[in-house]
């Protein structure tokens, strides 16, 4: 099996189908120069992998998984910090509000890491035709956002990421 169907196989089995791309949309943006995966090994292994973008303003941490069997175990962690330090100037992503306990995880597992939680009205287009827009809110690292910045990194992110404007959501 290559890294990419490596990759590819935690990809599906830890996002919903509305929070990721076809195989073939996949393909498409890793052609992107702005786009790349980050496999992260140890002793060979593949353990998990983010999917980053490089805009004109951030980091967009866009998708970031941990094998199922490596969870818990401070991996996530390690791949955080190494992220924080090659790329900490700014460092956006995207949580699902914190309406369940997975979720409320999710963000206080980011803020353990000097992600602020930005609860202004943020929509996640949808990655293909038949999926859903996501109501999700935005973290920052290394601080919150004021509004005007958080309507910049919106404008970049629909432009670059989900190429749609503003006004399509």
């Amino acid at each position: 099996m290559n890294r990419f169907e490596d990759v590819w196989e935690i990809y599906t089995e830890a996002f919903p189908v509305d929070e990721r791309r076809s195989r073939i949309s996949q393909c498409r943006i890793m052609n992107n120069t702005r786009y790349q995966i980050i496999p992260y090994l140890r002793e060979g292994q593949l353990i998990g992998f983010m999917g980053l973008w490089k805009l004109p303003s951030f980091v967009f941490l866009e998708h970031f998984a941990i094998k199922k069997a490596f969870r818990g175990l401070g991996y996530g962690t390690e791949m955080l910090k190494e992220l924080l330090i090659l790329h900490g100037e700014r460092v956006i992503l995207e949580v699902e509000p914190p309406e369940n306990h997975v979720a409320q995880s999710r963000i206080s597992f980011y803020e353990r890491h000097g992600f602020s939680l930005n609860t202004y009205k943020y929509i996640q287009p949808p990655y293909e035709d038949g999926q859903r827009a996501l109501p999700l809110f935005l973290m920052s690292y290394p601080k919150s956002l004021a509004k005007e910045a958080f309507d910049g990194i919106v404008g970049e992110l629909y432009q670059f990421v989900y190429e749609v404007s503003a006004d399509k959501v």
